[in-house]
């Protein structure tokens, strides 16, 4: 299995997917042709105006812009073979959240018993080899995740606190590993080229 190349995806998913694990009681819809993204190195920017219904509340509010930075690991099991997408990573708050949340999305064949560790610092994992998973990255700072749901695709998130922010912002290397059913565990490693400017930019106007 060989990393083929890793995007910013642009497209509704990371913004549903996000939208979905966090926001808990709020029903947030988004706007029809509301969609902006922005590539920043191996990151994006990408944005969309929701309106949010709260529980107690008949009528959802105004239009509001909710933006996360986004970045996708699409994978080859062999050359000339299929393109799949292996990972997705997207950070980001909804108005009247106290903290961003992190969310990792990853494929449906995983142990939900073990988590997601996010790995900030150290050394980057290797890339995957033909015929298995590569091990764990080099010493670093683990942000443990708990899966939140899981249906043709797995959902991991968590809140981040204002250090972890700063850290994910300078950090170097990342990466994100789980384990699939069989046990074997999966590292990838995670570019953070561009995280800081496209979790940090001020959303386009439309």
């Amino acid at each position: 299995m060989t990393i083929i190349n890793r995007k910013a995806f642009g497209a509704a998913f990371a913004g549903a997917m996000f939208l979905a694990t966090a926001a808990g009681a709020q029903q947030p819809e988004p706007v029809a042709a509301s969609d902006t993204t922005v590539s920043y190195g191996d990151w994006s920017q990408h944005c969309m105006l929701v309106q949010i219904q709260k529980a107690d509340e008949k009528e959802p509010g105004p239009p509001q812009r909710v933006c996360e930075a986004t970045q996708t690991l699409n994978v080859q099991q062999q050359e000339g073979g299929q393109v799949q997408r292996i990972l997705t990573v997207a950070v980001g708050s909804l108005p009247g959240m106290d903290a961003p949340r992190l969310v990792v999305q990853t494929p449906a064949n995983v142990d939900l018993r073990a988590g997601v560790t996010f790995t900030v610092g150290g050394e980057p994992a290797g890339q995957p080899v033909k015929g298995g998973a590569v091990g764990s990255a080099a010493a670093g700072k683990d942000m443990m995740m708990t899966y939140v749901t899981c249906g043709q695709v797995c959902a991991a998130d968590m809140e981040l606190t204002a250090d972890q922010m700063k850290e994910l912002k300078v950090a170097k290397a990342a990466s994100v590993s789980f384990k699939i059913m069989n046990g074997q565990e999966v590292a990838l490693p995670l570019s953070m080229k561009g995280f800081s400017a496209a979790v940090s930019a001020a959303p386009p106007v439309n």
